[in-house]
């Protein structure tokens, strides 16, 4: 079992628990780890995402079973004895924090969406794998904590701009609260502690709650795209993909990719060195992994089971391309084509040979699936957006658009009168007017609505 004789330490010594396990905010994979911020003790729920997450992308019931599971269990009954009952009636986390800024309270949103995710992967682990894997008092006493268990999810309005944002305290105000947050520190610190069921959970979706997901979608873009170290860079470009914000995404690499020369350690000097390592500063590999993972983010999630398609591409700049070989959850292997910033072609490989579901804007009315050798296979429609179809294991099937030239009925219907004419530099500041030498974006919006991005050479 992954679980280090110190991390039961850890669990006694920090959170006053004896039983289960937990780990520090600063920890390592061979057990030790430091008495920074000795509140915090929810690392173990984080861990147990990773556990979970592997299983969903690769469905090996064995990892699961022997190796994932009995951490997970583990996990929970730590959280059994460490929740409080609140004067709300739900079970709150004590004393907890979130990294690094503000007051140490209960029921943190940080701690609240680990802890809810932790309980809510493990019942799905234990429908997985049957239910003799636990007793019968284990799985009654999840359902029980699970159903009154504070999610963390809680709303407030900002009173200079009237916009309701995710709380990041349940019980202290994030706004005009001076003595225990810092002047203005809300827009600007570089961590987003407060955004965990947005990403790296699933909580948080426009699927799950429309509410809770524009309020979540607020206090990300509040936090800016402009500033923060090398890994909150990163961290920000995967949150603003499960947002569908393409373009504060773009904004967010380029400003990962700005190159730095400080080594020192400097908050303000965020960005890459010159052999391409992030920096914080000084060096981190975070950074480096955030920016890979944040850009397979805005281009396939599959995180609530379903293959979601191109889902924060930043249309004005990334108008064509192409990926390949993307692992999506479900064990699924997707690669996707796109012109004028629209799939032009998707394939999906099905490893487990499970029903495999599809969002993208008009799926259902505008492509068709077939298998590899063109073959029709029959799609069920959800909406206009999603379908779902069977599949086999080691099939191979390939969405395309039911016009037979999707590019040229584009264009087509783009015809009509020219409402306005913008210009881009290639980093994507707007100009007045064209270049006479040089590259930029043109953009060009029609009176039907449509538009069309071309990149000009002179």
């Amino acid at each position: 079992m992954c679980v280090k004789p110190t991390w039961r330490r850890f669990a006694q010594d920090m959170g006053h628990v004896n039983t289960g396990w937990t780990l520090p905010t600063e920890n390592n994979i061979y057990g030790s780890g430091t008495t920074f911020a000795n509140t915090y003790t929810v690392a173990n729920a984080w861990y147990c995402q990773h556990l979970w997450q592997h299983y969903t992308y690769t469905m090996d019931k064995d990892f699961l079973r022997t190796k994932a599971f009995p951490a997970m269990k583990s996990a929970v009954d730590y959280w059994f004895k460490k929740l409080v009952k609140a004067a709300d009636g739900t079970y709150e986390c004590p004393n907890e924090w979130s990294p690094e800024h503000g007051p140490t309270e209960n029921a943190t949103a940080h701690s609240q969406q680990l802890v809810w995710d932790l309980f809510n992967n493990t019942r799905k682990a234990i429908k997985v794998l049957g239910d003799d894997v636990v007793s019968k008092a284990f799985r009654d006493s999840l359902a029980t904590y699970f159903a009154k268990l504070d999610d963390g999810c809680h709303t407030e309005v900002n009173p200079a701009d009237g916009k309701t944002y995710l709380r990041e305290w349940k019980y202290s105000s994030q706004f005009n609260n001076p003595s225990k947050i810092g002047v203005n520190e809300y827009k600007a610190h570089r961590h987003i502690s407060h955004l965990m069921g947005l990403y790296p959970c699933t909580q948080i979706s426009e699927d799950a709650d429309k509410t809770v997901f524009g309020a979540a979608r607020q206090s990300l873009i509040a936090r800016g795209d402009g500033h923060g170290t090398g890994w909150s860079l990163g961290h920000k470009i995967n949150l603003n993909a499960r947002a569908y914000e393409g373009l504060h995404c773009h904004n967010l690499i380029k400003r990962a990719l700005q190159q730095t020369w400080d080594t020192g350690t400097n908050e303000a000097a965020g960005g890459i060195y010159e052999n391409l390592w992030d920096a914080h500063a000084p060096y981190q590999i975070d950074g480096n992994f955030g920016y890979t993972a944040g850009v397979a983010e805005m281009l396939l999630q599959s995180h609530n089971d379903k293959l979601v398609i191109l889902p924060a591409l930043p249309t004005t700049f990334w108008q064509k391309g192409s990926v390949k070989g993307l692992k999506a959850v479900g064990n699924f292997t997707v690669d996707i084509d796109w012109a004028n910033a629209k799939a032009t072609k998707v394939q999906i490989v099905s490893n487990m040979g499970t029903t495999c579901v599809v969002k993208y804007t008009g799926v259902a009315k505008d492509y068709k699936v077939t298998t590899v050798d063109g073959k029709t296979v029959k799609a069920k429609r959800i909406n206009d957006d999603e379908i779902s179809f069977p599949t086999v294991k080691g099939g191979v099937y390939v969405i395309v658009s039911n016009t037979p030239n999707a590019i040229a009925a584009v264009q087509k219907a783009q015809d009509g009168n020219i409402a306005s004419v913008d210009y881009y530099s290639l980093n994507g500041t707007k100009t007045s007017q064209s270049q006479s030498r040089g590259v930029y974006i043109k953009q060009m919006k029609y009176s039907n609505g449509t538009t069309s991005t071309t990149k000009v050479i002179n």
